[in-house]
């Protein structure tokens, strides 16, 4: 573990769990408190949510999906590896995946052993919410990942079982939202993991973070189970439930950075390097029709310079940056509908207050890049 990421992570121990509640908190209907924060008019009609400003409708949003990303965004981004291809055509920082299918395992084994990119990562290209994922794999123990990947492709339903191998970070997973062209929202996924006392057991540890969870209504869907996945991950590190672990200990005891795996979403919104917010602005520019998306970033350190995009989604879930289990609410729904006002504004020729200027500019930056992109598209024999 890189000395960033466990200092780090030893400070976030010290912040307390946000906790929330229906009496509380806002735990739902994100979009109507967004609209009546920002003093305009909210409708909803099934999934479908309309926005009214003095009783102009100014924009919609269906589901997870801003209205403003075109049916050709939405086609790129469900291909992660042709996304990360189109990427890295275009200067964004990529980890460069390169792409093998279930007859190609030998290939695949080949590849990696002779361009020295160990660790590496092995990624199903069909699957979601961290299915199927390999982490920290080298040429040892390569071949009993590589079945297990496919195997739970097959497992699922997919019909053209592949990995993507790219090479592992030891860093973090971020999430950055950008709403409608401009930065919202910064958050970090961190594993499941426990830091010893120097006197409970793992399993105790575990059991103590559960009973944190099920006192929010939020993350009380999310609590750890004790299963043979878990086992074998302590088993792998040396340890057992009952091990003891040294006081200020790290052991991370699930690979997976996805919520839903019981990671812990840790808000950075005011952390996060300007340079780390401009790879995500440039990822969304370079993706035709897209102006509003959750793109995720592998880095060392979320302060320097240096990330790769991992992945750009569409229909982000916005809901974790309102949600975090530490840190401070963001509220990028809302700053969905101030996009959709801004533009609104802008094409009517109404004056724009100080906050609204701000984010114009990120806006015309990111339609910068995006003009930049098509022209390096044209030039480029492939693209025509």
């Amino acid at each position: 573990m890189n000395k960033h990421k466990q200092d780090y992570i030893h400070k976030m121990n010290k912040v307390a769990e946000n906790c929330y509640s229906y009496k509380n908190n806002q735990v739902t209907n994100f979009y109507k408190y967004g609209a009546e924060e920002l003093g305009l008019g909210y409708g909803r009609s099934d999934k479908t949510h309309s926005f009214y400003y003095k009783d102009k409708k100014i924009g919609e949003a269906k589901g997870l999906r801003a209205l403003s990303t075109s049916k050709t965004a939405f086609i790129i981004c469900r291909d992660k590896f042709k996304t990360e291809k189109l990427l890295h055509s275009l200067n964004v920082p990529t980890l460069n995946s390169e792409l093998f299918y279930e007859n190609q395992k030998n290939e695949a084994y080949e590849y990696i052993k002779n361009n020295n990119i160990n660790p590496i990562v092995l990624k199903p290209l069909s699957l979601a919410g961290g299915k199927g994922i390999e982490l920290d794999i080298h040429p040892e123990n390569f071949s009993a990942a590589w079945d297990r990947s496919i195997e739970k492709q097959k497992e699922l339903g997919v019909k053209e079982p592949c990995c993507a191998i790219q090479p592992f970070v030891d860093g973090y997973d971020v999430r950055i939202a950008i709403t409608e062209g401009f930065f919202s929202a910064a958050l970090l996924r961190v594993p499941g993991h426990v830091i010893g006392d120097g006197k409970s057991t793992i399993r105790t540890l575990i059991e103590d973070k559960n009973e944190i969870r099920r006192k929010s209504l939020y993350f009380k869907k999310f609590l750890y189970e004790f299963n043979s996945g878990l086992n074998h991950k302590l088993e792998a590190q040396g340890y057992t439930l009952d091990s003891v672990l040294n006081l200020d200990e790290i052991l991370f005891f699930s690979d997976l950075g996805n919520l839903t795996a019981g990671a812990e979403s840790v808000d950075i919104t005011h952390l996060v390097s300007k340079e780390m917010i401009d790879i995500a602005l440039k990822a969304t520019a370079a993706i035709p029709g897209l102006y509003t998306a959750g793109v995720d970033i592998l880095t060392n350190d979320f302060t320097s310079k240096v990330g790769y995009v991992s992945e750009v989604n569409t229909n982000a879930n916005h809901q974790v940056h309102h949600l975090p289990y530490k840190g401070e609410v963001q509220k990028p729904y809302r700053d969905i509908i101030l996009g959709l006002l801004i533009k609104y504004k802008v094409e009517k020729g109404i004056s724009l207050n100080r906050d609204e200027r701000l984010r114009v500019k990120q806006m015309n930056t990111l339609n910068k890049y995006r003009a930049g992109y098509y022209e390096m598209m044209y030039k480029n024999s492939s693209f025509k």
